[in-house]
């Protein structure tokens, strides 16, 4: 069925389902969950590593321990997802991964580091591809293979936005 927009353009008259929303805003989250938090990683490591005097491999270990908590974590997260539910989780873990940001700028020893990255694995899965399935899932009867498609594609435009983006920004004002 076609409606006329001012004469001109033929639309579509079917409205779009809330659900789609739901699909495009988890791929903001995790554009800003995974693309910055994650895909931004490598761009802070040298000036990192030069400031503070780290090695590259003491300084990726902080990656590896997010990693690892995140997996310990996973579990506590499927029982939270049915007692809080998928909103409040996002929410949550989106506001300590916010704080945790600026923990990092705040770090000066590599302790600081490793001890913000156990804290910041914690509330990783928050914001990651675990809860975004679950969310999508939820809202979603019929194309899931594509609303899950929507959701994860914001890791990678987050990805490629910030990556350019935050290396000029270390370059203008530095990694803090």
């Amino acid at each position: 069925q076609f409606i006329v927009y001012k004469g001109l353009i033929p639309m579509f008259a079917k409205k779009i389902h809330p659900s789609w929303y739901m699909a495009v805003l988890v791929a903001f989250i995790m554009m800003i969950g995974v693309g910055l938090f994650s895909s931004t990683n490598g761009v802070f490591m040298k000036p990192i590593c030069d400031d503070l005097g780290f090695s590259r491999g003491e300084y990726s270990l902080h990656r590896t321990l997010i990693t690892l908590v995140s997996v310990f974590f996973m579990p506590v997260y499927a029982k939270f997802i049915r007692t809080l539910g998928v909103k409040k989780i996002f929410i949550i873990a989106s506001i300590a991964s916010a704080i945790l940001l600026c923990c990092y700028a705040s770090c000066s020893r590599i302790w600081h580091f490793y001890l913000t990255a156990i804290i910041h694995g914690i509330f990783n899965n928050g914001i990651s591809f675990f809860v975004a399935g679950t969310f999508i899932n939820t809202w979603f009867t019929d194309s899931k293979g594509l609303a899950t498609a929507i959701a994860y594609c914001g890791t990678g435009l987050g990805g490629a936005l910030f990556s350019p983006l935050t290396g000029v920004i270390i370059e203008q004002i530095g990694w803090r």
